[in-house]
């Protein structure tokens, strides 16, 4: 009995989170740098605001040379509410961090859609 409740436990937990990577562009030119925006723009930017209902949010900053960082971040809850400023730092910086052929990637979790994408060109 204990085992099923275990299992059914971790099968809602996996149902409730799903994380991609990117698997084909260009990779990270500077992760600190890409750190840094994601915590700019969690504590005092761009996604520092309470989302509307579905609002999406996009955000690009020039890393030199000739690569941008775009972020995106979606409420898909039916109310409007902020996003914890640590719980979005952690979890952006985990998709600039956490993918192996590190070209960013993207999840959905807690009714938040978020990414994070190395491309290259400007702004």
């Amino acid at each position: 009995m204990q085992l099923t409740n275990l299992l059914v436990a971790i099968m809602a937990t996996a149902s409730a989170v799903s994380a991609t990577c990117h698997t084909s562009g260009v990779t990270w030119n500077d992760k600190a740098a890409a750190r840094r925006a994601i915590t700019d723009a969690c504590t005092k930017g761009r996604f520092s605001v309470t989302f509307g209902i579905q609002e999406k949010i996009f955000l690009c900053v020039n890393s030199g040379g000739k690569q941008k960082m775009e972020f995106w971040v979606q409420n898909k809850a039916n109310s409007r509410r902020n996003w914890d400023d640590a719980d979005c730092i952690h979890r952006l910086s985990r998709e600039v961090d956490g993918c192996g052929q590190n070209k960013g990637g993207y999840n959905n979790v807690d009714n938040w859609y978020y990414s994070a994408d190395p491309n290259e060109g400007q702004c």
